[in-house]
């Protein structure tokens, strides 16, 4: 959408909705947030739905068990982990529904970045019908929601 050294775009604001929303899903759902960044002056937002062990749980951001004891880890990698994926019945529509909040909220908060905020999103098939102009782009590849029809 954008290169750098555009004057027209707000930078801090793409780089600050994207660890919003992180944030907001990691603090809410215990979401596993891997990486947050801008790229073309579009948001990316990186994560995974659903848990597979007890530290996607207690630290969702990590990769890694630095914050576990010993014994933890290896409870958690050959015990828990075979248990815990059950929870995703549960955990899997609450993430989804979580995904779509988080992004909603950051709409609201940044309207003049909606698409810059939607067209990078890893999960858009969560996301239809949140912003009128970017379902029009969505459906209209080769069209520009500016100019109208």
């Amino acid at each position: 959408m954008h290169q750098w050294g555009d004057k027209d775009v707000d930078w801090n604001g793409i780089t600050e909705a994207g660890y919003f929303i992180g944030d907001f899903l990691k603090r809410w759902g215990r979401m596993h947030v891997t990486d947050v960044k801008e790229k073309y002056g579009t948001l990316r937002v990186y994560c995974n739905f659903g848990w597979s062990c007890l530290l996607n749980i207690t630290h969702p951001a990590y990769q890694h068990y630095g914050p576990y004891p010993k014994w933890l880890m290896k409870l958690d990698i050959y015990h828990l982990s075979k248990v815990i994926p059950y929870l995703n019945y549960v955990v899997f529509p609450y993430h989804k529904f979580l995904y779509r909040l988080a992004y909603k909220k950051a709409l609201v908060k940044w309207p003049h970045l909606e698409l810059e905020i939607l067209c990078g999103a890893d999960w858009q098939e969560y996301l239809g019908g949140l912003s009128s102009k970017y379902d029009e782009l969505a459906s209209n590849p080769g069209s520009d929601p500016e100019e109208g029809p």
